[in-house]
């Protein structure tokens, strides 16, 4: 990552991007039946993940209703393991100020 693709270089953190399951099924437009069986439910699901399945991990506290979202990183993986063409970045050139 060059410094101008870096957040910090700004003074942002550095945050992951997180989906709901309801974002990515209707980004993907799934059907009911394939949204079953398109997740991999990370700490639920027991056994070795397919690379086929979307990773979805659980972001609530160990003593509340499991809250499971996709990263935006996850997405772009299963996209490209997909055939898709995604594009995670893009890079903005600007030129230094000119003093008057």
């Amino acid at each position: 990552m060059s410094a101008t693709e870096d957040p910090r270089s700004v003074g942002l953190p550095v945050t992951t991007f997180l989906y709901t399951l309801d974002q990515v099924t209707g980004l993907l437009q799934l059907t009911a039946e394939q949204a079953k069986t398109a997740f991999f439910f990370e700490g639920r699901q027991v056994g070795a993940r397919k690379k086929s399945h979307l990773v979805a991990i659980n972001v609530a506290a160990d003593d509340e209703v499991p809250v499971w979202r996709v990263s935006e990183h996850e997405l772009v993986r299963w996209m490209r393991h997909k055939g898709f063409y995604a594009y995670a970045t893009y890079e903005v050139e600007s030129r230094p100020r000119t003093q008057h």
